[in-house]
């Protein structure tokens, strides 16, 4: 008798989170998943699929077949979210992890989710940091070494790029976007701030507030009429990217010119 209510009043608890996400999802493009109480996803977009390494987009509604993603950091804030949570109901926080494929920690926003007045669980927002910063004990990642790949995707597919492949970031939109060998695919990060910070010690250079180039995969310089600059990268389009103004004494710095 005791049995079924726990079990039904934990399903519903995970219909609740699906649908908080659901909602969440409609009004923000950045990477989202809803994690219970105990740490485990219950669902995840395309891209947090990827950082989590759970599948996506597919509902774990029964606690028993919810998704663990084997990050104890990412266990340790959703715990403590639910402490923070019982105390105070307007309580949201941030952190960084790391997530599955990344050599640098994540940020993450998380905010706890209700039924009858119980926390059942979190949303997870990545790229974001809105909120009261974790402890150092309860959540901060440690440094770790610079990238050595990036994370892209392709339809349903991670693909893993070496630094080399890669000739140069942009931002559009809501989305990062690299040029590589293999084409143009959508990066994992969600800002092109983020990325690069990760990239400034490995050869990548900010030279417009919607570019980042790696040095070693410019072919030509073209200098405009009004003396602006203009690099042609190495690669299979020779694409060109603009070199803003206040860039531009940075990218000559850089190239010795």
């Amino acid at each position: 008798m005791t049995q079924y209510p726990l079990k039904r009043r934990a399903r519903d608890s995970g219909a609740e989170l699906v649908a908080a996400y659901t909602q969440a999802r409609a009004r923000s493009s950045a990477a989202l998943a809803a994690v219970d109480a105990a740490g485990k996803v219950v669902i995840a977009d395309d891209m947090a699929s990827v950082l989590l390494g759970v599948p996506a987009r597919t509902p774990a509604v029964d606690p028993t077949l919810r998704w663990n993603p084997g990050l104890p950091e990412l266990i340790t804030a959703a715990r403590y979210a639910t402490r923070q949570a019982a105390h105070n109901p307007d309580w949201v926080g941030s952190t960084q992890i790391f997530a599955h494929l990344a050599d640098e920690p994540t940020s993450i926003s998380i905010r706890p989710i209700f039924l009858s007045g119980h926390v059942i669980g979190t949303l997870v927002s990545f790229g974001a940091s809105d909120g009261a910063q974790l402890p150092q004990a309860e959540g901060a990642a440690h440094p770790r070494a610079q990238p050595r790949r990036l994370v892209a995707m392709r339809d349903n597919r991670m693909v893993l790029l070496r630094l080399p492949e890669v000739s140069f970031a942009e931002s559009q939109g809501n989305d990062v976007w690299l040029s590589a060998d293999q084409g143009r695919l959508r990066a994992a990060s969600l800002s092109l701030d983020k990325l690069e910070g990760e990239l400034a010690d490995v050869g990548f250079l900010r030279v417009h507030r919607r570019y980042v180039v790696n040095l070693s995969r410019i072919r030509e310089i073209e200098r405009g009429p009004k003396g602006e600059l203009s690099l042609v990268m190495d690669d299979r389009a020779n694409e060109m990217v603009p070199v803003s103004r206040r860039n531009a004494p940075a990218v000559r710095r850089a190239l010795d010119i």
